[in-house]
Formats: structure tokens, C-alpha cells, sequence
């Protein structure tokens, strides 16, 4: 185990509701936030374009091709969705947000994280509107 690995199984004991006096006595959920950044270091190297290239065109791509297929109509080729579906829903790990982060170039902050970290259960929303 590493200390990133030991500070991501503290977060998510803490995000189930038991206790951190209990499973680490003395260290409180600031603390625990600091302790998220060896995670998060862990993490960098989704900021490198070629990690990010190699690792997260697909899913960017799936997600185009998803919406491309309700702009035109029909349904593309090699996609579980079809064009008529309201819903597409994609799941994945901390590590598919950071990539698509990247080759969007989003930044957030929230609340009780650091930074740019994507938080347990956090997700992308993606939405096609159009004007009446």
C-alpha cells in the first residue's frame, strides 16, 4: 500500500459514514482533505497529453459518436446506444474524469476537495439543447 492508497481507503470509509475516530484515531475530515493531495499527485500523470491520447480518446470518442447519432438521426456503428435513446449513461472511474478533464481543459473546485480532484460518485453531465 502506498500513502495515496491509504489516504483513498480513509476517504471512502469516511464518505460511508464510519467514523475517522474509529478507524483513524486523531485525524479529522480537513486533515484527511490535506491527505487526499498524495492521492491526487498519484494522479498527475493524466495531465500528461500523451497518458491522456492514449487513455481517454476512446471514451471521448464514444461520447462524440453518442451525440453525433442523436444530431443525425440514426444510429452509428459500434455503439450499444441508439439515436432515439434519452438517456446514455457511461460509467468509469476517477481516472476516465481526469482525462476527459484534460482534453477538455475543465478545471473545478469543490466544496470539501482539492483542486481538480474528482470526488467519489462525482460525474460529467453532458446535455444537447436546442432552441426552439
Amino acid at each position: 500500500w502506498s500513502a495515496a492508497s491509504l489516504s483513498e481507503y480513509l476517504q471512502l470509509l469516511y464518505l460511508n459514514n464510519m467514523s475517522l475516530s474509529g478507524v483513524a484515531p486523531g485525524l479529522d475530515a480537513p486533515q484527511l482533505g490535506q491527505m487526499m493531495l498524495l492521492h491526487q499527485g498519484e494522479l498527475d500523470v493524466t495531465e500528461d497529453q500523451i497518458a491522456t491520447l492514449s487513455f481517454g480518446s476512446d471514451l471521448l470518442a464514444h461520447l462524440l459518436a453518442t451525440m453525433q447519432q442523436l444530431l443525425l438521426g440514426r444510429t452509428v456503428p459500434g455503439l450499444a446506444s441508439r439515436h432515439g435513446d434519452k438517456l446514455v449513461y457511461y460509467a468509469g472511474h476517477d481516472l476516465n474524469l481526469y482525462f476527459l478533464r484534460n482534453f477538455l481543459r475543465l478545471n473545478w473546485l469543490t466544496e470539501s476537495w482539492n483542486s481538480n480532484e474528482a470526488m467519489p460518485g462525482g460525474m460529467l453531465q453532458f446535455e444537447l439543447l436546442s432552441r426552439p
